[in-house]
């Protein structure tokens, strides 16, 4: 976590305001930043509204295996349902890492069954008339959301959120 630290730093965040997220882990926050650690291989799941933001950070195997990926669906199910009076929209977005896996065949990024968790969960969505919204994947080593600027850094850049539908890159 050291050099997201930094990288926090230098981008002018309070750190007493981030949740940080290891590998293998997800968390739920309402108003902090959240933040991955540095990673070449792990697969991010951002899920947002206006009343939640839910981090996943998983690593290879549990981003390509059903059954890793079916309490993930159950959990996001719970907080939608939870939270589902005040929720209009549920955005998504996914965040690969960077390594190559195709000499190793490991199949790192294959989403194949991610994709089809995510599927559901719109068809959750829709079943509750909430608006799901999944934004281009981007590769990173590292993620950090902040919700109350809705903006995304990732090694690329500065993504900005506008209005729920576009992306702005600097």
């Amino acid at each position: 976590m050291n050099r997201i630290r930094k990288l926090l730093l230098e981008n002018g965040f309070n750190l007493q305001n981030v949740t940080f997220v290891d590998s293998g882990q997800s968390k739920i926050t309402s108003t902090n930043i959240i933040a991955t650690d540095y990673t070449f291989s792990c697969t991010s799941l951002l899920v947002w509204s206006d009343n939640f933001v839910y981090l996943n950070h998983m690593l290879p195997t549990e981003a390509t295996k059903k059954e890793k990926l079916k309490p993930v669906l159950d959990k996001l199910e719970k907080v939608i349902d939870q939270n589902k009076e005040v929720i209009d929209i549920i955005n998504v977005l996914v965040c690969s890492g960077v390594s190559d896996d195709t000499n190793c065949k490991m199949k790192f990024h294959d989403f194949s069954n991610l994709n089809h968790m995510l599927n559901k969960l719109d068809c959750f969505c829709l079943e509750r008339n909430i608006e799901y919204i999944r934004y281009e994947d981007v590769i990173s080593k590292y993620l950090i959301y902040d919700p109350n600027q809705n903006k995304l850094l990732v090694e690329s850049g500065l993504i900005e959120i506008v209005d729920n539908k576009k992306i702005n890159r600097s």
